[in-house]
């Protein structure tokens, strides 16, 4: 990215695919977890962390109608480059943990 000021727009949102531009765009990381920086539906407190925790353990949230777990998104948050083929695990086991520090990428 050059020096000039990055804008993203509602219709840049629909269409990207996620990257480190768009998610800090739409979150701040604070504690190891994602806030949204604006109210994306009146019934969402910015205060906690976004998203809800799925039946699987895991914090997930959803962007434009696709829902993503946090130590997903935290990762390309930090790294700008998605897992491809390996899988994010947890360190010390904890689902919930979603630090950068705790996220490793082993083969899947």
């Amino acid at each position: 990215m050059d020096n000039k000021a990055f804008i993203l727009t509602t219709s840049d949102i629909r269409r990207s695919n996620l990257s480190r531009d768009l998610l800090t765009f739409l979150f701040y990381y604070k504690d190891g977890d994602l806030y949204w920086r604006v109210k994306p539906a009146i019934t969402v407190d910015i205060s906690k962390p976004a998203g809800s925790i799925n039946g699987g353990g895991f914090r997930e949230i959803r962007i434009n109608k696709n829902r993503y777990r946090v130590d997903f998104l935290v990762w390309i948050y930090f790294t700008d480059t998605p897992p491809g083929r390996c899988v994010i695990k947890h360190k010390d086991e904890n689902k919930l943990n979603t630090r950068f520090e705790n996220l490793k990428l082993v083969e899947d």
